[in-house]
């Protein structure tokens, strides 16, 4: 695997005639979890966008494992900030799984697509839900599927837009240290407003705000947030939850 996953070289881009996002330049090692802070309107959605290639730049470069990013996005998971539960969908859990395998109009799912959802919806303790309609489920559960659906193609690298803002706390910190076992086989950027979860799992932050104000670790960056959060911020500890 290529050393690096993400290289973001002296991006630049606007939507509407308004600068996002200013001279953004950014590298991620492979099997490293990072997290993008920032306040609400900062650009933080927007990167991720970029680095998927479904938000055209201005200028700058994205390359994903040596790749050009649009060809590079094949190995990558991503999970969205919101998705749409319309009770009057019928998707079910399983049917969210498969999706993770979808390439194509028309195409049909294979022995190996079912088999690879299966593994999955078993390795997240979602059995007893595969049939469950997916407005049925809670937050902490359809956390869980959504992760679960991303890992479906076996990603090198996953990208997780606010994953925990509508699950309890202790499922955020059972995702923490979900994240802290993926890491392991994957690089993982994460975008969050929980500074409390960061201060206690992750070890490199971005601090973004149309551009990056700090990148490096954890510690020294969150007692450097006045130029990025422009006030008072208030961090709650997590650490009595487990190691990093």
């Amino acid at each position: 695997m290529n050393s690096t996953a993400i290289s973001v070289k002296n991006l630049c881009l606007s939507i509407n005639g308004q600068s996002i996002l200013e001279n953004i330049n950014l590298n991620v090692k492979s099997n490293e979890l990072i997290s993008v802070i920032g306040p609400n309107g900062s650009g933080k959605t927007t990167l991720l966008r970029a680095i998927l290639g479904f938000i055209k730049i201005d200028s700058g470069s994205i390359e994903i494992l040596g790749e050009q990013n649009i060809k590079g996005r094949l190995h990558v998971g991503y999970i969205p900030q919101f998705i749409k539960r319309d009770s009057d969908f019928p998707l079910t859990v399983r049917d969210i799984m498969l999706s993770g395998k979808y390439s194509g109009y028309f195409r049909k799912y294979s022995k190996e697509d079912i088999h690879s959802a299966d593994k999955y919806i078993e390795e997240f303790s979602l059995s007893r839900l595969k049939n469950k309609r997916i407005h049925e489920l809670s937050g902490g559960e359809m956390q869980r599927v959504l992760i679960a659906r991303a890992l479906v193609r076996n990603p090198k690298i996953l990208l997780m837009d606010e994953p925990t803002s509508s699950v309890d706390k202790k499922s955020q910190d059972e995702f923490f240290m979900l994240l802290s076992r993926l890491r392991e086989r994957m690089a993982i950027i994460l975008v969050t407003h929980d500074l409390g979860a960061v201060s206690t799992y992750i070890e490199r932050i971005i601090c973004l705000n149309h551009k990056i104000n700090y990148d490096g670790p954890t510690a020294e960056g969150l007692t450097k947030l006045d130029e990025t959060y422009k006030g008072s911020i208030n961090i709650i500890n997590h650490s009595h939850h487990g190691d990093k």
